[in-house]
């Protein structure tokens, strides 16, 4: 008699699990038969240095099937093979955040995926959220950002959660969350804020706000480098500001390296995809500083007239690695990718090492990672669409460490019906 009451109830349980199994069987086959596996093959070197690295980026077929998927040298993995619930629950690729979620589930919940929102140590998992509220200013609206602070206590495992409300706010129209540090158990939030002045010009600065967690409260405001008063010297010319360390990178960082760029108008009539009337603009000044979030103080990084020549014509990759006490970035130019190295005491240059990658017959560095004492790069071949290159080499010694292709395995495919963009490097 119980089975006669509940027979429909057991008839849509099973029709509903064989219409799942049906669906993710089917899935994956039809996932497996559209996408090939694709490896990256070693050329030369030590294929233990790339034993951690996964290149990631999009696989294209006859405009048919299209993918992001990710390459190591062990295989591929394409977002389409993930389950629907994979594709809810992280981001593609995984990063740091996505190992967060798996660890503090509840802290975790209702949180963005964005590493730069992130700082972890032994002791604290903070997250800060940059938010803001529109209201009406007569005719104008006007957005009013404050920043939303979670701070969870390892040991403890209780969280700190409240809300700051960022000073100075009138006249700023930008406000962009950069990199969350911890210092002396105290955040250092950097925001990047862009601002205008009469005439249309547009400056920026980046500021580090001090946040004490305990109290619950903002106890530092900081301006690390602004372009204001540049911007107003001269009304052909404009200035910039960025922070090069590695946003993606959630650990503690003292040190920011800081550039600030000079651009002037230029006529653009050599591009033919500008109108004639319009301008560009070309970078005629390159300077490098370093911040320490201790002492909260900046000092310029010294380089000859023949260096900073080179950094104001080089293509600059802003992915630096500080270790010990050195800070290294990479840039290419000519042809050559080039790791300098300055020391942080006396705040000069101390190594150069420069890697002929044209030689090797990579007309573009689409990305560059540098860690562990090494620089790696991701390169795309000229015309070859269906493979790109991945460098390795260490920025102490100059040597190249590894050489390696991206090959598809066990494909049909030729040429003419897929191919690759591949744009970022990651170093797990």
């Amino acid at each position: 008699m119980l089975v006669k009451q509940f027979w429909r109830l057991i008839s849509l349980i099973i029709v509903i699990v064989v219409v799942l199994v049906t669906y993710f069987v089917h899935t994956g086959l039809v996932v497996a038969g559209q996408f090939p596996e694709f490896i990256i093959k070693t050329v030369e070197g030590d294929e233990s240095v790339i034993k951690n690295v996964e290149i990631y980026g999009d696989y294209y077929r006859n405009d048919q099937y299209s993918s992001p998927v990710t390459i190591s040298n062990t295989g591929s993995f394409y977002f389409a093979e993930q389950s629907y619930f994979q594709r809810l629950e992280s981001s593609f690729p995984r990063n740091e955040v996505s190992k967060l979620k798996e660890k503090y589930r509840g802290f975790m919940r209702g949180k963005w995926d964005y590493p730069t929102s992130y700082f972890e140590n032994e002791k604290f998992l903070a997250y800060v959220d940059l938010q803001f509220s529109t209201r009406v200013l007569q005719t104008n609206y006007h957005q009013d950002y404050s920043l939303y602070v979670d701070v969870l206590n390892k040991s403890t495992n209780d969280s700190s959660e409240f809300k700051v409300t960022i000073p100075g706010q009138e006249g700023s129209e930008y406000f962009d969350l950069v990199d969350v540090q911890m210092t002396d158990e105290l955040l250092k939030v950097i925001i990047k804020i862009q601002s205008y002045v009469d005439g249309g010009q547009n400056f920026a600065k980046l500021n580090v706000y001090t946040i004490d967690p305990s109290s619950k409260k903002l106890i530092g405001d900081e301006t690390i480098g602004s372009t204001e008063e540049e911007n107003q010297e001269n009304v052909n010319r404009w200035h910039n500001i960025e922070l090069l360390n590695n946003l993606n990178d959630m650990h503690e960082e003292k040190n920011l390296l800081v550039m600030k760029e000079e651009l002037e108008e230029s006529k653009a009539s050599v591009d033919e995809n500008i109108a004639q009337d319009d301008t560009a603009s070309e970078i005629i000044n390159r300077s490098l500083y370093i911040f320490n979030l201790d002492s909260l103080e900046m000092k310029e990084l010294k380089v000859s007239e023949t260096l900073k020549e080179e950094l104001i014509n080089a293509n600059l990759y802003s992915d630096v690695m500080i270790s010990d006490n050195q800070v290294y970035l990479a840039y290419l130019l000519d042809g050559k990718l080039t790791v300098l190295g300055f020391n942080l005491e006396t705040y000069k240059e101390e190594s150069k090492v420069s890697f002929d990658v044209q030689e090797m017959g990579v007309e573009n560095i689409s990305d560059v990672t540098l860690k562990n004492d090494k620089v790696y790069a991701l390169g795309l071949y000229k015309d070859n669409l269906t493979t790109a290159n991945v460098f390795v080499g260490d920025v102490t010694s100059g040597k190249v460490l590894y050489q390696g292709e991206i090959e598809a395995k066990n494909t049909k495919d030729n040429e003419d019906t897929y191919h690759l963009e591949m744009y970022d490097l990651i170093v797990q």
